[in-house]
Formats: C-alpha cells, structure tokens, sequence
C-alpha cells in the first residue's frame, strides 16, 4: 500500500507522522497548564466567598452562636 502524492509530502525527513505528532502536542500543552493553574489555585487564598466564610467562621468563634 503506498501514500498519495500529497499524504506522502507530509512526513517530515525523520518519518514521523504529522498527525501522530500534533495530539502528543495539544496533550503536552495541556499538562504544562494544569501544572500552572494548580501551582496558582495552591498559592492563593480563593475567591471573595473563601475570605467571607473564613471570617464568619471566626466570628463564631470567637463569640458563638448565642
């Protein structure tokens, strides 16, 4: 079985396939983001709800429920 003319200029001078090479990249880029939105998530206290909870959680704390 032999490529087309157009399928065959495809292959790069090593042989791999561009097709092959392009989903290996989108999953490459994915994990690097992930690793820096995690690194982010884990420097960070959270949203404005996060800060709001934490304070009446003090609050109760400190004076009850009473």
């Amino acid at each position: 079985m032999t490529l087309e003319p157009e399928l065959a200029s495809l292959k790069n001078t090593r042989g791999e396939d561009p097709f092959f090479i392009r989903p290996v990249l989108i999953v490459v880029v994915a994990l690097v983001a992930l690793l820096f939105k995690s690194g982010i998530a884990l420097a960070t206290l959270g949203a404005n709800d996060v800060v709001a909870f934490y304070e009446f959680a003090k609050a109760i704390e400190i004076h009850g429920l009473a």
